[in-house]
This record gives C-alpha cells, structure tokens and sequence, in this order.
C-alpha cells in the first residue's frame, strides 16, 4: 500500500518513485531483520526451564 501511496504522490516524478521504492523496500527489509533478531534474542524457554521457574 505504502508503494501505492507514493507512486500516486509522485506520479510526475520518475526519479522521486524509484527514491520512494528504493526507501520503502529498505525500510522493509531493516524491519525485518531487526524482528528477526529481537525474536532470536528474546528465546523462548524450554520444558526443564519452565520447571525450574515454577
């Protein structure tokens, strides 16, 4: 949708859409990765750990 959006916002102005795909796919992908890496971290607890908590 944002792509939509930005493409419709710039419709006269190729070189403003390919800088408005270019940072919306990067801005994507760096959240991606940043969830990714906030959910590897976070781990979740295994059976014995839930156990041992309790």
């Amino acid at each position: 949708m944002s792509l939509f959006i930005g493409l419709l916002a710039f419709a006269n102005h190729p070189i403003l859409q390919s800088e408005v795909k270019v940072g919306i796919l990067g801005g994507s992908l760096v959240a991606g990765i940043l969830g990714f890496i906030v959910l590897r971290l976070s781990g979740s607890k295994t059976e014995p750990e839930r156990q041992a908590a309790d």
